[in-house]
């Protein structure tokens, strides 16, 4: 009897089981971050035939990064789509994914995925994480009430940062910045205030939250890259049948890669509407950009062995020189 019920599924093409992966993450229904995922979701569901089921938990309502990690850790999710401040969360040494003014354009990030992405994967699989797919969306730019475009005139201003990356409040402090931590709800009231008098944050949050209006300084300068990863719970992702894991990452890589043109056009698109209520953009000079990253070589280096590996933030120095000897001339 059971060889028959299995052999009536089998005809109708209905899989005998299915693995429900329940996936957090933070980007609110309807957003280019959102729509991604739900690709892969229903990627997924087809390349399985119904095998593999991706429930999806978005804008936050699972609860924040930290609530996310310690509920997959409980087997209440999955996954989650976590940025570098979750994967920070898994292994200190993920800061090292996003550090300020290492890189310069879309091209090195990749280039750094590429090279140091299997050591990563190392660190988050030591933790019971598998990275199915790296992300990278955009980019992060300081925003401020009064021109600040060199490192010297934004150490004059408070600099609004995020209370839940203590890493990176510590290296601000390191490059000698005056940091105000608040949380993303109190700062349209900072900066009307004046508690706060500079912004860090990607274009489209800016305009979508209305910062600009209160910091209308907009510098060029590509501060960090905004990069994440899909994370799977490693028992779940073993669960998943071998067949099925080199296309499920395929297929996610094709939706990350998607994804970051997507972004662009909306920050592009932020920045246009931005400039037509009152945004004043600055093009950072190569004199600007170059004391920049003289602060943060100075500050990385002081951190490096505290903070994160001094090994691996070496290697990352030593990538980048290499991209740029053999991208020079061209």
């Amino acid at each position: 009897m059971r060889h028959l019920v299995k052999l009536f599924f089998l005809f109708l093409g209905i899989p005998l089981w299915a693995l429900t992966i329940k996936v957090a993450s933070l980007a609110p229904v309807g957003t280019p971050w959102d729509d991604a995922l739900r690709e892969v979701a229903q990627k997924w569901a087809e390349l399985s035939n119904g095998e593999v089921e991706m429930k999806i938990y978005p804008g936050g309502i699972a609860g924040d990064e930290i609530d996310v990690i310690r509920k997959m850790r409980l087997g209440q999710l999955q996954g989650a789509v976590l940025t570098s401040v979750g994967l920070n969360k898994i292994h200190p040494d993920m800061i090292t994914m996003a550090l300020p003014l290492v890189t310069r354009t879309d091209e090195e990030v990749s280039y750094l995925l590429e090279k140091m992405g299997p050591r990563w994967e190392g660190l988050l699989v030591q933790k019971g994480f598998v990275p199915v797919v790296w992300q990278v969306a955009g980019w992060v730019n300081f925003f401020t009430k009064i021109p600040a475009y060199t490192p010297d005139e934004l150490k004059k201003l408070k600099l609004r940062t995020y209370p839940d990356e203590p890493e990176m409040n510590q290296t601000f402090k390191e490059f000698g910045f005056h940091i105000v931590p608040l949380t993303q709800n109190e700062v349209l009231a900072g900066l009307q205030t004046g508690i706060v008098e500079a912004v860090y944050a990607p274009p489209v949050l800016v305009a979508t939250l209305q910062w600009f209006a209160l910091a209308p300084h907009y510098n060029t300068l590509k501060f960090a890259p905004v990069v994440g990863a899909l994370v799977i719970e490693e028992r779940t992702w073993n669960r998943i049948p071998e067949r099925y894991r080199d296309p499920f990452r395929r297929a996610a890589a094709e939706a990350a890669e998607a994804l970051n043109d997507k972004v662009k056009e909306v920050d592009e698109k932020a920045l246009s509407i931005m400039k037509q209520h009152g945004l004043v953009i600055h093009e950072a000079t190569q004199e600007e950009i170059a004391q920049w990253e003289a602060i943060s070589r100075k500050g990385l280096a002081r951190l490096a062995g505290t903070l994160f590996s001094r090994e691996i933030y070496e290697q990352i120095i030593r990538h980048i020189e290499d991209y740029r000897a053999d991208h020079e001339d061209r």
